[in-house]
């Protein structure tokens, strides 16, 4: 019976050290911690911080860029449903504003970000319908699926200098804002990103766009003027459907694949660069050639525009 138990008893010890082994080193060096209003863990590795939880009740809140002598580098869930905060200032040394760390806060008015932060996440502001007022960094890369979605107070111009991906539904129900301007950094624009931005009016996107997703700008009934530059290679399905006030959409530069119903039947498109291809547009659509200049600021002017028929006649005449 002695025996069995020492064989047991080492079974038990053996099979214990194994699994140390094999746990991955990432796993066993982040631990957490506190320290007055806030909770947090520590990455050993670097000996960075992760804010996870704030205890505090201020109205203005400057997030720390240190804490116990560990430089904090990400939020995540801390400020979630935390209904004092009217006003935060993130610091340089934030790098990911991580999932849900300021969703549902309802009071929050207005967010600072200083240059340093790379990514806002999955749901980071989510349902913040009070905020009013944030500023994107030039340091800023990522935009994660939902971050604003419902933030129906965000309102203005919407200028994204340095965003290189904007995630489904990122803004998805920002209903105050006015227009956007996204830089030649973009490839990507997630399904849904803009859908029920009632409000908005002129868009202008610089750069090349590998994908402009399905449902993308759905249901921007205030939407009137759009320019695209650069290389586009997909515009998704129903990317401006029910957009029934849109005017006029301007390529400048090569159109790849169009989806299904994805601009409006009334809408003139502008065109000035090589190729449109795809299963292109609906029977209503007008597409137009630029021949001269145009207004930027997404009120299209355009000179000497003739139409495409007309064009093909004339070639076929000649």
């Amino acid at each position: 019976m002695r025996r069995k138990t020492i064989t047991k008893s080492m079974s038990l010890l053996l099979s214990l050290i194994l699994t140390i082994l094999v746990i991955p080193l990432s796993q066993i060096t982040v631990f957490a911690a506190t320290s007055e209003d806030y909770q947090y863990s520590i990455n050993r590795k670097d000996n960075t911080a992760e804010l996870t939880n704030y205890k505090g009740s201020e109205t203005e809140l400057v997030i720390p860029s240190e804490i116990d002598g560990h430089r904090v580098t990400s939020i995540r869930d801390a400020f979630s449903a935390c209904n004092s905060v009217q006003k935060v200032t993130i610091p340089a040394s934030i790098k990911s504003i991580s999932e849900g760390a300021f969703s549902n806060c309802r009071s929050l008015k207005e967010v600072i970000i200083e240059e340093g932060t790379q990514s806002i996440e999955y749901q980071a502001f989510y349902f913040c319908n009070a905020l009013e007022k944030i500023n994107f960094p030039k340091s800023l890369k990522t935009i994660g699926d939902e971050a604003f979605s419902c933030c129906t107070s965000l309102g203005g111009r919407l200028v994204l200098d340095s965003v290189e991906s904007i995630g489904s539904m990122a803004f998805y129900r920002c209903e105050a804002l006015e227009s956007l301007i996204v830089s030649s950094n973009i490839k990507n624009i997630g399904n849904d990103a803009f859908g029920l931005c009632k409000s908005i009016k002129y868009i202008s996107v610089f750069g090349s766009v590998t994908s402009i997703g399905a449902n993308a700008f759905f249901d921007c009934d205030a939407l009137e003027n759009v320019l695209i530059t650069g290389i586009t290679e997909s515009i998704g399905d129903h990317a401006f459907f029910h957009c029934d006030k849109l005017k006029n959409i301007v390529f400048i530069g090569e159109v790849g694949s169009i989806g299904v119903l994805a601009i409006p039947r009334d809408t003139r498109i502008h065109k000035l660069g090589n190729n449109i291809t795809g299963s292109v547009f609906n029977s209503g659509n007008t597409v137009l050639l630029l021949g001269g200049g145009f207004l930027l600021g997404a009120i299209v002017t355009a000179i000497g525009i003739t139409a495409i028929k007309k064009r093909k006649k004339e070639e076929e005449n000649a």
